[in-house]
């Protein structure tokens, strides 16, 4: 919805429009996708596996709707670029933990996804010497910094608390069982 913002402002409101940005984001997952593989596979099975999903009806559909929630995979596998990135330096790994954090926002299974990966990649990255301890808690208090409002909204809703008022921003109590719960 807020990617819709400047684009309505300019072009104004349209059915066509509102498509654009889940548009761009799978045809940039298509280049995504053979990046990130190649760097771990190989160009062989990058071919294949951005082939694969160039013609895969789900990824079609996703690139159709106007769902915000379709975005996960694009920001997710941004994300996980940039972890990539790590080897090269040790600071890719605070921009990283954002689009890391941002994904959590982009759909509602992110809520176990994200830190369970967060969890395996941090474990595989400690026993490696990639980053410095620097580095490392500068890309914990970006996600935790990012996470925090979301995890916020998760824990009224799960504990039942009353909506909470930090000034301008609101942390909502949902008056029915919220999606992630009942899926």
């Amino acid at each position: 919805a807020y990617l819709l913002i400047p684009l309505v402002a300019v072009m104004g409101l349209s059915p066509v429009l509102v498509r654009i940005p889940m548009l761009l984001a799978s045809l940039a997952t298509l280049p995504g996708i053979y990046v990130v593989t190649r760097r771990i596979f190989g160009p062989g099975v990058a071919l294949m596996a951005t082939f694969m999903l160039a013609i895969s009806p789900w990824h079609v559909l996703l690139s159709r709707w106007a769902l915000d929630s379709n975005l996960f995979p694009f920001v997710f596998l941004a994300a996980f670029w940039l972890l990539l990135l790590i080897r090269q330096n040790g600071w890719w790994f605070v921009p990283a933990c954002l689009g890391m954090a941002m994904s959590l926002y982009a759909y509602g299974t992110a809520y176990v996804v994200v830190p369970t990966f967060m969890a395996g990649a941090l474990l595989l990255i400690s026993r490696a010497t990639f980053l410095r301890k620097m580095q490392l808690w500068s890309g914990l208090a970006a996600f935790a910094s990012l996470a925090f409002p979301i995890g916020l909204l998760i824990i009224v809703n799960r504990l039942g608390w009353d909506s909470i008022r930090l000034g301008p921003l609101t942390v909502p109590h949902f008056p029915v069982p919220v999606r992630w719960e009942t899926t």
